[in-house]
Protein backbone atom coordinates (compact mmCIF):
# COMPACT_ATOMS: atom_id res chain seq x y z
CA UNK A 1 0.00 0.00 0.00
CA UNK A 2 2.77 2.75 0.92
CA UNK A 3 4.80 1.65 -1.69
CA UNK A 4 1.41 2.17 -4.53
CA UNK A 5 1.10 5.60 -2.99
CA UNK A 6 4.46 6.28 -3.46
CA UNK A 7 4.49 5.76 -7.07
CA UNK A 8 1.23 7.40 -7.68
CA UNK A 9 3.14 10.40 -6.16
CA UNK A 10 5.76 10.04 -8.12
CA UNK A 11 4.27 9.95 -10.90
CA UNK A 12 2.10 13.47 -10.31
CA UNK A 13 5.53 15.18 -9.49
CA UNK A 14 7.36 13.27 -13.07
CA UNK A 15 4.03 14.68 -14.44
CA UNK A 16 4.12 18.30 -13.00
CA UNK A 17 7.96 18.84 -14.05
CA UNK A 18 7.07 17.85 -17.50
CA UNK A 19 4.03 19.91 -17.89
CA UNK A 20 6.06 23.16 -15.77
CA UNK A 21 3.17 23.14 -13.01
CA UNK A 22 4.91 24.96 -10.38
CA UNK A 23 1.82 24.52 -8.15
CA UNK A 24 2.23 20.97 -8.08
CA UNK A 25 5.58 20.68 -7.38
CA UNK A 26 5.31 23.61 -4.77
CA UNK A 27 2.90 21.34 -3.27
CA UNK A 28 4.92 18.18 -3.24
CA UNK A 29 8.16 19.78 -2.07
CA UNK A 30 5.91 21.63 0.72
CA UNK A 31 3.99 18.22 1.68
CA UNK A 32 7.39 16.04 1.83
CA UNK A 33 9.92 18.35 2.35
CA UNK A 34 8.91 20.35 4.99
CA UNK A 35 6.96 17.70 6.21
CA UNK A 36 9.91 15.20 6.44
CA UNK A 37 12.29 17.59 8.20
CA UNK A 38 9.41 18.42 10.96
CA UNK A 39 8.92 15.02 11.94
CA UNK A 40 12.61 14.63 12.17
CA UNK A 41 12.63 17.80 13.83
CA UNK A 42 9.83 16.55 16.44
CA UNK A 43 11.59 13.10 16.48
CA UNK A 44 14.65 14.88 17.93
CA UNK A 45 12.67 16.40 20.72
CA UNK A 46 11.26 13.75 22.23
CA UNK A 47 14.98 11.49 22.32
CA UNK A 48 16.10 14.53 23.71
CA UNK A 49 13.67 14.56 26.44
CA UNK A 50 14.42 10.72 27.05
CA UNK A 51 18.44 11.64 26.84
CA UNK A 52 17.85 14.90 29.41
CA UNK A 53 14.22 15.03 30.68
CA UNK A 54 11.45 16.12 29.64
CA UNK A 55 12.68 20.63 29.81
CA UNK A 56 15.17 19.93 27.69
CA UNK A 57 13.43 17.76 25.19
CA UNK A 58 10.95 21.30 25.23
CA UNK A 59 13.51 23.28 24.79
CA UNK A 60 15.38 21.16 21.64
CA UNK A 61 12.08 21.31 19.95
CA UNK A 62 11.11 24.71 20.15
CA UNK A 63 14.23 26.34 19.33
CA UNK A 64 14.57 23.77 16.65
CA UNK A 65 11.38 24.56 15.08
CA UNK A 66 12.42 28.64 15.32
CA UNK A 67 16.02 27.91 14.03
CA UNK A 68 14.74 25.62 11.03
CA UNK A 69 12.13 28.71 10.24
CA UNK A 70 14.85 31.09 10.74
CA UNK A 71 17.14 28.94 8.42
CA UNK A 72 14.25 28.37 5.96
CA UNK A 73 13.51 32.45 5.42
CA UNK A 74 17.57 33.09 5.26
CA UNK A 75 17.39 30.22 2.06
CA UNK A 76 14.40 31.94 0.88
CA UNK A 77 15.24 35.88 0.82
CA UNK A 78 19.30 34.67 -0.36
CA UNK A 79 16.99 32.54 -3.34
CA UNK A 80 15.44 35.45 -3.92
CA UNK A 81 18.77 37.74 -4.33
CA UNK A 82 19.46 35.16 -6.70
CA UNK A 83 16.75 34.73 -8.47
CA UNK A 84 15.71 38.38 -9.41
CA UNK A 85 15.50 38.78 -13.50
CA UNK A 86 17.08 41.05 -14.62
CA UNK A 87 15.61 44.38 -16.94
CA UNK A 88 17.52 44.41 -20.51
CA UNK A 89 18.81 47.98 -21.04
CA UNK A 90 16.45 49.00 -23.76
CA UNK A 91 17.63 52.65 -25.71
CA UNK A 92 14.73 54.94 -26.01
CA UNK A 93 13.51 56.95 -28.71
CA UNK A 94 14.91 60.52 -28.90
CA UNK A 95 13.15 63.37 -28.14
CA UNK A 96 13.65 64.79 -31.70
CA UNK A 97 12.21 61.95 -33.21
CA UNK A 98 8.65 63.93 -32.60
CA UNK A 99 10.24 66.34 -35.64
CA UNK A 100 8.63 69.71 -35.00
CA UNK A 101 7.38 71.05 -31.63
CA UNK A 102 3.70 69.47 -31.65
CA UNK A 103 3.72 67.03 -34.71
CA UNK A 104 3.69 63.12 -33.54
CA UNK A 105 6.59 60.64 -33.66
CA UNK A 106 6.60 58.82 -37.20
CA UNK A 107 8.51 55.77 -38.04
CA UNK A 108 10.80 55.26 -41.41
CA UNK A 109 7.52 54.81 -43.59
CA UNK A 110 6.10 57.31 -42.37
CA UNK A 111 3.41 55.99 -40.23
CA UNK A 112 2.70 57.34 -36.62
CA UNK A 113 4.55 55.47 -34.04
CA UNK A 114 3.66 54.34 -30.70
CA UNK A 115 3.75 56.55 -27.72
CA UNK A 116 7.06 56.61 -26.08
CA UNK A 117 7.78 55.43 -22.56
CA UNK A 118 7.93 58.73 -19.94
CA UNK A 119 9.08 56.31 -16.96
CA UNK A 120 11.01 53.19 -17.05
CA UNK A 121 11.13 50.25 -14.08
CA UNK A 122 13.74 51.38 -10.81
CA UNK A 123 16.34 48.38 -10.83
CA UNK A 124 17.87 49.08 -7.52
CA UNK A 125 17.22 45.75 -6.70
CA UNK A 126 18.28 43.94 -9.23
CA UNK A 127 21.68 46.41 -9.02
CA UNK A 128 21.55 45.16 -4.78
CA UNK A 129 20.89 41.76 -5.83
CA UNK A 130 23.64 41.72 -8.49
CA UNK A 131 26.28 43.27 -6.15
CA UNK A 132 25.44 41.36 -3.18
CA UNK A 133 25.19 37.63 -5.00
CA UNK A 134 28.78 38.39 -6.89
CA UNK A 135 29.58 38.91 -3.38
CA UNK A 136 28.89 36.67 -1.41
CA UNK A 137 29.80 34.00 -4.17
CA UNK A 138 33.41 35.65 -4.62
CA UNK A 139 33.95 35.72 -0.43
CA UNK A 140 32.23 32.53 -0.23
CA UNK A 141 35.36 30.94 -2.64
CA UNK A 142 37.75 32.33 -1.39
CA UNK A 143 36.96 31.00 2.49
CA UNK A 144 36.18 27.40 1.04
CA UNK A 145 38.49 25.64 2.92
CA UNK A 146 37.33 27.61 6.40
CA UNK A 147 33.47 27.29 5.82
CA UNK A 148 32.99 23.78 7.00
CA UNK A 149 35.10 24.31 10.27
CA UNK A 150 33.06 27.45 10.52
CA UNK A 151 29.95 25.75 10.52
CA UNK A 152 30.78 23.04 13.28
CA UNK A 153 31.88 26.01 15.46
CA UNK A 154 28.81 28.08 15.20
CA UNK A 155 27.09 24.90 15.52
CA UNK A 156 28.56 24.10 18.89
CA UNK A 157 27.72 27.83 20.13
CA UNK A 158 24.03 27.49 19.28
CA UNK A 159 24.45 23.98 21.22
CA UNK A 160 25.87 25.71 24.33
CA UNK A 161 23.85 28.63 24.14
CA UNK A 162 20.30 27.50 22.59
CA UNK A 163 19.63 23.52 22.79
CA UNK A 164 22.06 22.36 26.02
CA UNK A 165 21.89 18.63 24.24
CA UNK A 166 25.40 18.01 25.59
CA UNK A 167 25.89 14.53 23.07
CA UNK A 168 24.14 15.90 19.67
CA UNK A 169 22.73 19.27 20.36
CA UNK A 170 26.02 20.47 17.91
CA UNK A 171 24.82 17.80 15.29
CA UNK A 172 21.40 19.06 15.54
CA UNK A 173 22.15 22.45 15.03
CA UNK A 174 24.54 21.78 11.69
CA UNK A 175 21.91 19.32 10.51
CA UNK A 176 19.13 21.46 10.33
CA UNK A 177 20.73 24.61 8.89
CA UNK A 178 21.86 21.95 6.24
CA UNK A 179 18.38 20.82 5.73
CA UNK A 180 16.25 23.98 5.80
CA UNK A 181 18.52 26.64 4.19
CA UNK A 182 18.70 24.84 0.69
CA UNK A 183 15.44 24.38 1.12
CA UNK A 184 14.58 27.75 1.40
CA UNK A 185 16.87 28.56 -1.01
CA UNK A 186 15.07 26.23 -3.82
CA UNK A 187 12.03 27.91 -2.71
CA UNK A 188 12.98 31.99 -3.19
CA UNK A 189 15.00 31.15 -6.54
CA UNK A 190 12.34 28.80 -7.79
CA UNK A 191 9.36 31.49 -6.91
CA UNK A 192 11.59 34.23 -7.80
CA UNK A 193 12.15 32.67 -11.69
CA UNK A 194 8.57 31.67 -11.94
CA UNK A 195 5.90 33.55 -10.31
CA UNK A 196 7.80 37.13 -9.87
CA UNK A 197 9.19 36.81 -13.17
CA UNK A 198 5.37 36.78 -14.79
CA UNK A 199 4.66 39.39 -12.19
CA UNK A 200 6.94 41.44 -13.57
CA UNK A 201 6.13 40.73 -16.88
CA UNK A 202 2.53 41.55 -16.63
CA UNK A 203 3.72 45.25 -15.04
CA UNK A 204 6.86 46.46 -17.43
CA UNK A 205 5.80 44.98 -20.80
CA UNK A 206 3.80 42.34 -22.84
CA UNK A 207 3.74 38.76 -21.27
CA UNK A 208 4.95 36.00 -23.90
CA UNK A 209 1.13 35.19 -24.20
CA UNK A 210 0.59 38.41 -25.86
CA UNK A 211 3.41 38.15 -27.99
CA UNK A 212 2.37 34.73 -28.87
CA UNK A 213 -1.32 35.23 -29.66
CA UNK A 214 -0.19 39.05 -31.70
CA UNK A 215 2.33 37.50 -33.48
CA UNK A 216 0.28 33.99 -34.90
CA UNK A 217 0.30 34.25 -38.55
CA UNK A 218 -3.52 33.28 -38.57
CA UNK A 219 -4.14 36.26 -36.88
CA UNK A 220 -2.88 38.75 -39.77
CA UNK A 221 -5.04 38.70 -42.62
CA UNK A 222 -6.05 40.52 -45.75
CA UNK A 223 -9.72 43.01 -45.12
CA UNK A 224 -12.55 41.85 -47.27
CA UNK A 225 -11.01 44.37 -50.05
CA UNK A 226 -7.73 42.56 -50.35
CA UNK A 227 -6.17 45.92 -49.67
CA UNK A 228 -5.93 46.57 -45.90
CA UNK A 229 -5.27 44.03 -42.87
CA UNK A 230 -8.40 42.97 -40.91
CA UNK A 231 -8.64 44.55 -37.79
CA UNK A 232 -7.76 42.36 -34.08
CA UNK A 233 -10.57 40.72 -32.79
CA UNK A 234 -11.74 39.56 -29.50
CA UNK A 235 -8.61 38.07 -27.44
CA UNK A 236 -6.08 39.36 -30.19
CA UNK A 237 -7.66 43.15 -30.05
CA UNK A 238 -6.16 43.05 -26.12
CA UNK A 239 -2.84 41.23 -26.76
CA UNK A 240 -2.48 43.78 -29.44
CA UNK A 241 -2.96 46.98 -26.76
CA UNK A 242 -0.23 45.30 -24.68
CA UNK A 243 2.32 45.50 -27.87
CA UNK A 244 0.82 49.08 -28.71
CA UNK A 245 1.60 51.11 -25.33
CA UNK A 246 5.52 50.31 -26.11
CA UNK A 247 7.82 51.74 -28.73
CA UNK A 248 9.73 49.24 -31.26
CA UNK A 249 13.09 50.10 -29.55
CA UNK A 250 11.37 48.54 -26.03
CA UNK A 251 11.63 44.95 -27.79
CA UNK A 252 14.90 42.84 -28.26
CA UNK A 253 14.04 38.97 -30.35
CA UNK A 254 12.57 38.82 -34.15
CA UNK A 255 9.54 36.98 -32.21
CA UNK A 256 9.00 40.33 -30.18
CA UNK A 257 9.56 42.41 -32.96
CA UNK A 258 6.98 40.41 -35.32
CA UNK A 259 4.03 40.23 -33.08
CA UNK A 260 4.51 44.81 -32.43
CA UNK A 261 4.64 44.65 -36.28
CA UNK A 262 1.22 42.71 -36.63
CA UNK A 263 -0.65 44.58 -33.80
CA UNK A 264 0.57 47.87 -35.98
CA UNK A 265 -0.76 46.08 -39.40
CA UNK A 266 -3.87 45.32 -37.77
CA UNK A 267 -4.21 49.10 -36.14
CA UNK A 268 -3.88 50.41 -39.52
CA UNK A 269 -0.20 51.34 -39.08
CA UNK A 270 1.29 49.00 -42.21
CA UNK A 271 4.14 51.16 -43.03
CA UNK A 272 5.40 50.93 -39.13
CA UNK A 273 4.37 47.24 -39.44
CA UNK A 274 6.98 46.73 -42.73
CA UNK A 275 9.64 48.21 -40.76
CA UNK A 276 8.96 45.62 -37.73
CA UNK A 277 8.90 42.68 -40.19
CA UNK A 278 11.65 43.93 -42.61
CA UNK A 279 13.97 43.65 -39.05
CA UNK A 280 12.52 40.98 -38.04
CA UNK A 281 13.36 38.88 -40.85
CA UNK A 282 17.05 40.54 -41.00
CA UNK A 283 17.30 38.82 -37.73
CA UNK A 284 15.66 35.56 -38.80
CA UNK A 285 15.86 35.24 -42.88
CA UNK A 286 14.44 31.67 -42.60
CA UNK A 287 11.51 32.32 -40.52
CA UNK A 288 8.31 31.37 -42.50
CA UNK A 289 5.49 33.06 -40.52
CA UNK A 290 7.77 36.27 -40.85
CA UNK A 291 7.65 36.26 -44.69
CA UNK A 292 4.02 35.45 -44.88
CA UNK A 293 3.19 38.22 -42.64
CA UNK A 294 5.51 40.75 -44.38
CA UNK A 295 3.70 39.34 -47.69
CA UNK A 296 0.66 40.11 -46.02
CA UNK A 297 1.22 43.78 -44.98
CA UNK A 298 3.37 44.36 -48.71
CA UNK A 299 -0.18 43.23 -49.93
CA UNK A 300 -2.04 46.09 -48.11
CA UNK A 301 0.40 48.36 -48.95
CA UNK A 302 -0.39 47.61 -52.87
CA UNK A 303 3.92 46.95 -53.35
CA UNK A 304 2.56 43.23 -55.38
CA UNK A 305 5.65 42.61 -56.75
CA UNK A 306 7.53 42.36 -53.39
CA UNK A 307 4.68 40.13 -52.24
CA UNK A 308 4.83 38.15 -54.93
CA UNK A 309 8.62 37.31 -54.21
CA UNK A 310 7.90 36.50 -50.67
CA UNK A 311 4.88 34.46 -51.36
CA UNK A 312 7.10 32.35 -53.68
CA UNK A 313 8.93 31.25 -50.46
CA UNK A 314 5.88 30.70 -48.34
CA UNK A 315 3.58 29.40 -51.05
CA UNK A 316 0.93 27.28 -49.19
CA UNK A 317 -0.84 30.35 -47.54
CA UNK A 318 -3.71 32.49 -48.06
CA UNK A 319 -1.98 35.57 -49.44
CA UNK A 320 -0.31 32.82 -51.70
CA UNK A 321 -3.98 32.52 -53.30
CA UNK A 322 -4.56 36.03 -53.59
CA UNK A 323 -1.73 36.51 -55.92
CA UNK A 324 -2.50 33.50 -57.57
CA UNK A 325 -5.26 35.46 -59.05
CA UNK A 326 -3.28 37.80 -60.67
CA UNK A 327 -1.11 35.34 -62.55
CA UNK A 328 -2.36 34.45 -66.18
CA UNK A 329 -4.66 31.43 -66.73
CA UNK A 330 -5.08 28.89 -66.53
CA UNK A 331 -1.89 28.78 -64.59
CA UNK A 332 -3.27 31.21 -61.85
CA UNK A 333 -6.39 30.19 -60.97
CA UNK A 334 -5.13 26.21 -60.77
CA UNK A 335 -2.53 27.23 -58.34
CA UNK A 336 -5.21 29.36 -56.26
CA UNK A 337 -7.55 26.63 -55.82
CA UNK A 338 -4.76 24.16 -55.39
CA UNK A 339 -3.36 25.99 -52.33
CA UNK A 340 -7.06 26.84 -51.27
CA UNK A 341 -8.69 23.80 -51.18
CA UNK A 342 -5.19 22.59 -49.32
CA UNK A 343 -5.84 25.05 -46.52
CA UNK A 344 -9.68 24.59 -46.41
CA UNK A 345 -8.39 20.87 -44.88
CA UNK A 346 -6.57 22.61 -42.13
CA UNK A 347 -9.11 23.15 -38.61
CA UNK A 348 -10.97 26.56 -38.01
CA UNK A 349 -10.83 27.66 -41.77
CA UNK A 350 -14.41 27.08 -42.47
CA UNK A 351 -14.39 31.08 -40.33
CA UNK A 352 -11.23 32.12 -43.36
CA UNK A 353 -13.81 34.32 -44.63
CA UNK A 354 -11.58 35.77 -47.79
CA UNK A 355 -9.95 32.48 -48.27
CA UNK A 356 -13.59 31.08 -49.20
CA UNK A 357 -13.85 35.00 -51.03
CA UNK A 358 -10.69 34.16 -53.23
CA UNK A 359 -12.06 30.80 -54.01
CA UNK A 360 -14.55 31.88 -55.35
CA UNK A 361 -13.07 33.98 -57.32
CA UNK A 362 -10.25 31.30 -58.72
CA UNK A 363 -12.99 29.34 -59.41
CA UNK A 364 -15.20 31.95 -61.41
CA UNK A 365 -11.76 31.88 -63.21
CA UNK A 366 -12.05 28.52 -63.99
CA UNK A 367 -15.30 29.02 -65.06
CA UNK A 368 -14.68 31.67 -67.32
CA UNK A 369 -11.93 29.90 -69.01
CA UNK A 370 -13.70 27.04 -69.61
CA UNK A 371 -16.48 29.23 -71.11
CA UNK A 372 -13.99 30.31 -73.42
CA UNK A 373 -12.94 26.95 -74.91
CA UNK A 374 -16.23 25.73 -75.25
CA UNK A 375 -16.72 23.33 -72.33
CA UNK A 376 -20.28 21.87 -71.99
CA UNK A 377 -23.18 22.65 -69.82
CA UNK A 378 -22.63 20.07 -67.16
CA UNK A 379 -19.07 20.88 -66.88
CA UNK A 380 -19.58 24.93 -66.38
CA UNK A 381 -22.80 24.44 -63.77
CA UNK A 382 -20.53 21.62 -61.89
CA UNK A 383 -17.74 25.20 -61.53
CA UNK A 384 -20.68 27.65 -60.95
CA UNK A 385 -21.84 25.14 -58.27
CA UNK A 386 -18.19 25.82 -56.44
CA UNK A 387 -18.44 29.00 -56.96
CA UNK A 388 -21.99 29.50 -55.28
CA UNK A 389 -20.86 27.30 -52.42
CA UNK A 390 -17.26 29.63 -51.28
CA UNK A 391 -19.43 32.54 -51.70
CA UNK A 392 -22.39 31.12 -49.52
CA UNK A 393 -19.39 30.33 -47.15
CA UNK A 394 -17.95 33.46 -47.21
CA UNK A 395 -20.76 35.36 -46.82
CA UNK A 396 -21.75 33.34 -43.55
CA UNK A 397 -18.15 33.66 -42.12
CA UNK A 398 -18.09 37.25 -42.55
CA UNK A 399 -21.26 39.37 -43.86
CA UNK A 400 -18.73 42.43 -45.42
CA UNK A 401 -17.39 40.34 -48.22
CA UNK A 402 -20.29 40.70 -49.66
CA UNK A 403 -19.81 43.83 -50.70
CA UNK A 404 -16.32 42.78 -52.33
CA UNK A 405 -18.02 39.37 -54.03
CA UNK A 406 -20.62 41.91 -55.69
CA UNK A 407 -18.15 44.28 -57.10
CA UNK A 408 -16.10 41.14 -58.59
CA UNK A 409 -19.92 40.07 -60.47
CA UNK A 410 -20.75 43.65 -61.08
CA UNK A 411 -17.18 46.15 -61.30
CA UNK A 412 -17.21 49.20 -62.47
CA UNK A 413 -16.20 50.54 -65.75
CA UNK A 414 -12.23 51.19 -64.92
CA UNK A 415 -12.21 48.11 -62.06
CA UNK A 416 -9.21 45.81 -61.94
CA UNK A 417 -11.17 42.95 -60.16
CA UNK A 418 -14.00 41.12 -62.14
CA UNK A 419 -13.70 37.99 -61.57
CA UNK A 420 -17.17 37.16 -61.45
CA UNK A 421 -17.89 39.09 -64.51
CA UNK A 422 -18.67 36.21 -66.78
CA UNK A 423 -21.84 35.28 -64.92
CA UNK A 424 -24.78 37.15 -66.41
CA UNK A 425 -26.15 40.36 -64.13
CA UNK A 426 -29.47 38.69 -63.84
CA UNK A 427 -27.58 35.27 -62.31
CA UNK A 428 -30.60 34.03 -59.84
CA UNK A 429 -28.09 32.34 -57.60
CA UNK A 430 -25.64 34.91 -57.94
CA UNK A 431 -28.63 37.76 -57.16
CA UNK A 432 -29.91 35.46 -54.12
CA UNK A 433 -26.66 35.72 -52.54
CA UNK A 434 -25.24 39.12 -53.37
CA UNK A 435 -28.05 40.94 -54.19
CA UNK A 436 -29.53 42.99 -57.71
CA UNK A 437 -27.24 46.02 -57.27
Amino acid sequence: MGWAIWERWGRRWSRAIQQGDFGVILDWFTNYFFAFGGVALVMAGIAAGIDKGLACGFRVLALGLLFAAACTASGWLLGLLFGIPRSLARPQPAASAAGTAGAPATTPGGAAAAPTLTSRANTNLEDISDWLTKTIVGVGLTQLFAVPHYLWSTAGQLNTGGFGWDNYGQLLALALFLYFAPGGFWLGYVGTRTLLTKLLDVFDGPGQESVNKAGDPQNLRLGPSGRAVAPAENGVARADQDLLRLPLQSFSTPREIAAWGAAQARAGNLSAARTAFEEAIRSEPTNQDFKEQLATVYTALGLRDEAAKLVEQVPNTDVAVYHALYEPPPGGFQKAISVGEELLRRPGQEKNAMLHAWLAAAYAQQHAYEQSRGASEAELQSIKNKVVREINTAIAAEPRTRDLLRSLWKPQPNAEDRDLESFPPDDPDLTRLLGAS
